[in-house]
């Protein structure tokens, strides 16, 4: 199955884009995994389940960084 990752809002979406270069280029390597594999096939150390279908991104750069997200099947 393929995901495909949507952002809670516009704003939330601009606001990482605003995020350093370095922390948005691993942030983009994770989320790019996350849509070809799904969270649970990508695992530790990028991906942590938290339970009940929430995750966290693990991006850590000079400045440590975690970015929660909730993962939902739709099938089709």
């Amino acid at each position: 199955m393929l995901w495909k990752i949507e952002f809670y809002s516009k704003k939330v979406e601009d606001s990482i884009k605003e995020w350093p270069e370095g922390i948005l280029a691993k942030f983009a390597w994770v989320s790019d995994a996350i849509e070809k594999f799904g969270p649970a096939d990508v695992g530790m150390p990028h991906v942590r389940p938290l339970g009940q279908g929430l995750f966290e991104i693990r991006v850590k750069a000079k400045r440590a960084l975690d970015v929660l997200f909730f993962a939902q099947s739709r099938e089709k």
